[in-house]
């Protein structure tokens, strides 16, 4: 999305894209990021405390629901996610301008990449925003997981008797049971749903209730301070 594509009071679109949940969801902990970085830099005196407060007054817009018809680039694109980094910073860096007086598309005096993306790229944003989204969601996450589980599991039943080619480096390797192969699916993806899981208790601002009850219990029995 180019600057000049910004509207903050462009009228909602009456059928979605079929990409905006995903660019919703993807939007959301990128901003955090953001958020937090003009926090930082203007704490330490990187970023002019002016310029920090009109990117931290427009990410609170978009956090609290507003220009989300603004985020466009499908967040999956190229892989990396660059363009989805740029969107984002293009999104805040013109309504930081507009707050300030400036102009839409001019980077000035709020610039996307010089201020909004300070210190940060692509590789350290998207990455965090992924796992950030995932603590966001992590309940829905761990009952996803389950049921896929149960259906590699119960498919690894179903097809225990089909033999197949093994591949490994796409040449023909020992044959092995299809079933094998979906048994060995279901039990990958239950031992890594069990390594997450945790990750919400050691984040208590994104855990579910339970798990942060649960960890509470924990440390009171074993007597264990914060």
């Amino acid at each position: 999305m180019r600057c000049g594509a910004f509207r903050p009071n462009a009228p909602a679109k009456t059928s979605p894209s079929p990409i905006c949940d995903p660019c919703r969801r993807s939007s959301t902990p990128c901003i955090w990021i953001k958020k937090a970085a003009a926090l930082t830099h203007r704490e330490t005196g990187r970023l002019d405390p002016k310029l920090a407060d009109a990117i931290i007054q427009a990410a609170d817009e978009v956090l609290s629901g507003q220009h989300r018809d603004q985020f466009v680039v499908d967040p999956y694109q190229a892989g990396a996610g660059t363009s989805h980094n740029m969107n984002c910073n293009e999104v805040l860096a013109n309504r930081a301008n507009e707050l300030l007086g400036g102009k839409r598309g001019e980077y000035k005096p709020v610039h996307p990449n010089d201020h909004v993306n300070m210190a940060q790229s692509t590789n350290d944003v998207i990455p965090t925003a992924i796992r950030l989204g995932a603590l966001s969601l992590l309940p829905a996450l761990t009952e996803a997981l389950g049921r896929l589980t149960r259906a590699c599991l119960a498919k690894g039943k179903a097809f225990d008797a089909i033999v197949k080619s093994g591949r490994t480096h796409l040449q023909d390797a020992t044959p092995v049971r299809l079933g094998q192969e979906f048994t060995a699916y279901g039990h990958t993806v239950e031992r890594n749903s069990a390594r997450i899981a945790p990750s919400g208790r050691r984040s208590p601002r994104f855990g579910h209730r339970r798990h942060r009850r649960r960890d509470r219990a924990e440390r009171g029995a074993a007597n264990i301070p914060r």
